[in-house]
């Protein structure tokens, strides 16, 4: 390759969007949590997932909370993969709420067993199921929406392609 050449510069693949938008989901809504928590918006904090299984002192500090952010990334990616498998045609941002909601109530109602020092959510104050909910319903909203969109632009890019292709030919 020459010097004078340009490198084009090629998009990354579909699933790697994925994979940098669930990634970035799982930090960055677990930070707001951790910051809820922090400010006691609610009564539980993303922590409960690691204080769950680990009862080390690390747990309950700055350690646990990177732990758990990088556990809530992970989560988050198979949450992100899911929804790329089954909804990223639908291009609304309804069914991303909705997801958000149904991921709330598959953690706290569903799967609470595995959290053993987690209330149920008759325990849980109204503030916390609401905030929690909410936060749920926003994260929800980002990954569905973020992946549909990215959908939904690479398919107009293939259409504008091929009506450029035979318009050509």
């Amino acid at each position: 390759m020459e010097e004078n050449e340009t490198k084009v510069k090629q998009p990354m693949s579909f699933g790697a969007t994925v994979t940098v938008i669930g990634l970035f989901g799982g930090i960055f809504w677990g930070a707001i949590f951790q910051l809820f928590a922090y400010f006691n918006f609610t009564e539980i904090g993303p922590t409960f997932i690691i204080r769950s299984w680990v009862k080390a002192d690390f747990a309950k500090g700055w350690i646990g909370v990177i732990l758990t952010l990088v556990c809530l990334s992970l989560i988050s990616l198979l949450f992100a993969f899911l929804y790329a498998a089954i909804f990223r045609k639908m291009n609304s941002y309804w069914l991303g709420v909705v997801y958000g909601v149904a991921i709330w109530a598959l953690i706290f109602l569903v799967l609470r067993p595995l959290f053993p020092g987690m209330k149920t959510v008759m325990e849980l104050s109204v503030n916390t199921i609401i905030t929690t909910v909410c936060l749920f319903l926003l994260y929800g909203l980002f990954i569905g929406y973020s992946i549909s969109f990215e959908y939904h632009e690479r398919e107009l890019e293939k259409k504008a392609k091929a009506e450029k292709n035979e318009a050509q030919a």
